[in-house]
């Protein structure tokens, strides 16, 4: 299985089970500045060039998947939070 087919994969099912619900919010090519489990709450690079991402810098989430590797902020934000985690 390649990588594109899992993500279309889940990004398909996703849309089926929550697109109507108005709870699903997929971004793609989006930086976060910081991510704070306790609040549930993203913050977003204000500098993008997409308008629609610059009015929505603060996000809440139920859910995030932080997919941006090595030097992940999700990840950092795990660690501070549960300091035995290990990727």
């Amino acid at each position: 299985t390649y990588q594109t087919d899992l993500c279309g994969a889940m990004i398909d099912e996703l849309e089926k089970r929550y697109q109507s619900t108005g709870r699903l919010d997929i971004c793609f090519d989006t930086k976060i500045e910081s991510c704070d489990l306790n609040t549930m709450t993203l913050t977003l690079d204000a500098s993008a060039q997409d308008e629609i991402k610059k009015q929505q810098s603060s996000k809440r989430y139920d859910l995030i998947v932080g997919s941006d590797g090595v030097n992940s902020v999700v990840r950092e934000a795990i660690q501070a939070c549960h300091p035995g985690f290990q990727w």
